[in-house]
């Protein structure tokens, strides 16, 4: 049976990993798009390869899914500001309906759990200020368990896309 035959359970992390993978995976990461074609090229894999390559990739979760990068400005989307949380419980129960209310929210595009002085991260995406004020007042206040917030409005995106 070929290396390529395996689940990807079944490997290690370099073998999952191998150089045509990270090939495959940087050209996503760059072009989401990027067609099988580009990624034999890119490879030196034949496209069947490469497509056989790619479905394993995205069966075995590594690729977790596909998405568009949208202006937020085109969206009336804005102002980012990234919402430090400071939860006042820490019992599970109490961490669970946080993250539920949180997840409700349209205006949370990102939520991570971090280390540190806060709980969680959010990044949220509004049209301006005033929206934020009213998200911050309406929203975020509403949450359960929410002990401290910290918000850090962002001046400039750099982000590539």
């Amino acid at each position: 049976m070929r290396l390529d035959q395996y689940s990807c359970s079944n490997l290690s992390i370099m073998e999952r990993f191998d150089a045509p993978n990270r090939l495959i995976l940087d050209l996503l990461r760059h072009d989401g798009r990027a067609s099988v074609a580009e990624m034999a090229h890119a490879t030196g894999l034949s496209p069947s390869a490469c497509s056989r390559r790619l479905r394993r990739l995205e069966e075995d979760q590594v690729i977790r899914g596909y998405r568009a990068i949208i202006d937020p400005k085109m969206d009336d989307r804005g102002l980012t500001a990234f919402v430090a949380v400071r939860l006042v419980r820490h019992q599970r129960e109490h961490i669970q309906r946080f993250q539920e209310g949180a997840r409700k929210i349209s205006e949370v595009v990102e939520f991570h759990h971090v280390t540190g002085s806060f709980d969680y991260l959010l990044r949220v995406e509004v049209a301006d200020l005033e929206s934020y004020e009213r998200f911050h007042a309406e929203k975020l206040a509403d949450l359960p368990n929410v002990g401290q917030v910290t918000t850090f409005v962002s001046m400039t995106d750099f982000a590539e896309g």
